[in-house]
């Protein structure tokens, strides 16, 4: 089942993105995250999800259904020590921030399963603005026309 594709959603979360590495077993073979802020970026992300689907998803459909894109920039922070560097080419790994921010957009329910996301952009960018991410959700029309 396919619904109409709605218009995009954009997102600009606040905070300084947090990587999603492997999950770590402690005693008595309790799984945790490594990371001790990972729920922090997870929560801002929810959280901005939350207040801007207003209007833009019912509780009949809370989730998109069907072919997902994705465009996530990361904004950084720029490193104190004056770095002549200009792209963040250093730790975290995009990947993984991009992992952190699809599974919290998955347990939200911005979309069923992260399955549907088809076409993803992503990157990290020094900016003059503070530490965060845009975010821009778009249901895509299947291609079955493109395909005849």
């Amino acid at each position: 089942m396919t619904s109409k594709p709605r218009g995009p959603l954009k997102l600009r979360v606040m905070g300084i993105a947090q990587p999603q590495g492997n999950h770590r077993v402690g005693r008595n073979a309790r799984i945790y995250d490594a990371n001790k802020q990972l729920p922090s970026w997870r929560n801002a992300v929810q959280l901005e999800y939350r207040r801007s689907v207003c209007g833009w998803s019912t509780p009949e459909n809370p989730a998109l259904i069907g072919a997902v894109e994705l465009e996530v920039v990361f904004h950084m922070p720029k490193p104190r020590s004056g770095t002549k560097r200009i792209l963040p080419s250093v730790k975290p790994d995009l990947d993984k921030i991009l992992r952190s921010t699809m599974d919290a957009l998955t347990k939200v329910g911005a979309w069923e399963d992260d399955s549907r996301v088809v076409s993803i952009s992503a990157r990290k960018v020094y900016m003059g603005m503070e530490p965060g991410a845009v975010i821009e959700i778009r249901q895509v029309a299947e291609l079955e026309a493109r395909w005849k």
